[in-house]
Formats: C-alpha cells, structure tokens, sequence
C-alpha cells in the first residue's frame, strides 16, 4: 500500500514545480519578493505583460508625435547601492565561430584601433583604458603593466567612457541587442548590467557631470540616443539621434537637464523638458546656414553659456575640401568660431 501511494505524491509536486519560473541569475539578485512568481501563459495578455526581467526596459512604448520614445516607470523596489554581480556572469553565451576557440591558446593582442572614436581615456593619473577588437586593455603608463579583458557579448567593443570621479567605467559592446558593461574601479568588479540601448553596436557614451545619468548612442541601423538611470538600470528618455553616424553625445557641464549630440553633417542640441504629457527629449538641429556642410567630430560649450558652440577647423585645403581625407577638427581661435543654438552664424 506505501509504495502504491508514492506515484501521486510524486505528480502533485511535479505540479506544483511547474508553477515555478526557474530564476535567472540576475533575478536571483535583483527581483523584489512581489515579482518572484510570473503568470502562466494561459492568463490574460495584461498580466502577462507585468513580468518583467529586473533592469529590462519596456520594449512595447511607441514614439509619439514628435518621434520621442518614452520608458515607462516601474514601480519596484531599487537594485542595492552595494550589489555586484558575480566574476563570472555571463548575460550571453556567445557562439563560437568556425574556427573553434579550442583550437588554439590565446598568448597576447597588441596594438590600437585608430579608426574608434573617443578609444582613450584617463582611469586615474597613472592608467589609461582603450579598446582593440573584442578586448579592452587597462595600461599603467608608469610601470608598462598591461591588463586584457575580452567582450562579455563577442563581437566586440563598440565604445567606452569614464566616470567623472573616476570611479567606474562603461564598455558598450557590439551584437545583437549588445549591453553596456558597467564595472567598478579599481576592483573592477562588474557592477551594471543595461540592456536593450540599442540594436547592433553602441557608438558613443558620456556620463552627466555628476555622474548620476550616462547618455549612450546606438549605430546603424537605430542611431538611437539613450539616457540611463545607470545605478537602477532604468532608462529615463530615449529618442533616434539621428538619420546617419553620431560620433560624440556629452552633458552640458552646468545644466545636466542638455545634451549635444554631433556627427556626420549635424549638430543636435537636446533638452529634457517637462511637458504635460511628462518628461521629453526636445532636440534642435543646428543649422549651417551659409557655412558649407561637414562632420562634426568635436565642439565645446562656452562656460557662460552664452551659446553652444561647434568649433570647426576650416583649414584651406586649395581646391581638396571636398576629399574625404579632408577632416574638421577642433579649433579654438574665435575665427573659425560658429553658433549653434538656434541657427549658424559667423562671429
């Protein structure tokens, strides 16, 4: 009779195991107690769609009017100031190509891709941080030390960008869907994960000021820009830069509420603005007006605010300005100096 009776036992706890949605890592740490249990595919689509993935923004929102997309806000508990995620983490499992990994051991990679925009940056007075390919390299100009990290998405390294206290630093990578690795300085522990910026490859990033928001820019084929609550992995406002390459988005250095977004033939002046419908990106396209159309690849905004400038170096190049050798860069002299807030206009 007691061994009859175990095959019922058995099935009801089969049962009830089925209920249970098995956790991701990143659940495991991050989903607050009310948000452990996710519906059954079989109930309404409307509660359906409640579960969400901790730090996954909302990919159902629609661009409004103005072609704004917003993030809708989540009511859930906030990721712990002292949470980290653990060495080995893995969000993807990347596919090994043709050629197997296993084939043969990896001894060094050297060099520097000129090609990336914004590839170097200051971790602290005696290291610098650049990427190459799928790695990115920490170098101790003092004592000649390297240090080699290898893509957590494997296809490589899109950009990179440097708190201003120096306390952390980002790696946007390339793929599909790539993430944005945030890692803690100098332990190097990964602190942040924020999915979902962009479709194939991060081209630009920038921490505000105080280093509470970081702005990235997605590639082709989205452009998108993106503002991201980064500690909660949230995204407060994203909207499409622009039709073609953005090669640089930073903060406005004493209004963290504006944002300057430059690339091929633009310049984009940004604002967060409260409207009655809530919180929006409003850009505004500078315009060249009479100055020949160019990349802009570098600018400054004045200290007084007086206006925001695109500092174009429009050397003579005698009948080869229109060669794509031909590059504008930043000029300080007040000669090459053009207006971008409302228009273009010479100084």
């Amino acid at each position: 009779m007691d061994s009859s009776e175990k095959p019922p036992e058995e099935s009801t706890t089969q049962e009830e195991n089925t209920e249970q949605p098995q956790e991701t890592p990143a659940e495991t740490s991050q989903v607050p107690k009310e948000e452990e249990k996710q519906p059954d595919e079989s109930k309404e689509p409307e509660q359906a769609s409640e579960s969400k993935e901790p730090g996954q923004p909302e990919e159902s929102n629609e661009p409004d009017e103005s072609g704004v997309v917003h993030a809708e806000e989540e009511q859930e508990a906030g990721i712990p100031e002292d949470f980290y995620y653990p060495q080995d983490h893995l969000e993807k499992r990347p596919r090994d190509s043709p050629i197997s990994s296993e084939l043969c051991k990896f001894h060094w990679c050297a060099g520097f891709d000129e090609n990336k925009r914004n590839n170097l940056y200051f971790l602290s007075n005696t290291e610098i941080i650049y990427a190459i390919g799928i790695t990115y390299h920490v170098y101790n100009i003092e004592t000649g030390e390297k240090q080699l990290f290898f893509g957590k998405d494997g296809k490589g390294i899109g950009a990179l960008t440097v708190h201003p206290q120096q306390t952390h630093f980002a790696v946007g990578e390339k793929g599909d869907w790539p993430n944005v690795y945030v890692f803690e300085y100098p332990s190097l522990k990964l602190y942040r994960i924020l999915r979902k910026g962009t479709e194939k490859a991060f081209s630009t990033m920038s921490w505000s000021g105080s280093g509470k928001m970081l702005a990235t820019v997605g590639s082709e084929p989205d452009f998108l820009l993106t503002v991201w609550d980064w500690k909660q992995e949230k995204i407060i406002l994203k909207s499409k830069a622009f039709g073609q390459e953005v090669y640089r988005v930073t903060f406005s250095p004493k209004f963290e509420e504006e944002i300057i977004t430059s690339g091929t033939a633009h310049i984009r002046f940004w604002k967060m603005a409260n409207t009655f419908t809530g919180l929006k990106l409003q850009g505004d396209i500078g315009k060249f007006g009479q100055v020949e159309l160019s990349d802009v690849s570098g600018y400054v905004e004045l200290p007084d605010r007086s206006a925001s400038l695109a500092k174009l170096n429009f050397q003579t190049f005698r009948g080869t300005s229109n060669s794509p050798t031909a590059r504008f860069l930043v000029e300080l002299s007040t000669e090459t100096c053009f207006c971008g807030t409302e228009h273009w206009s010479k100084q």
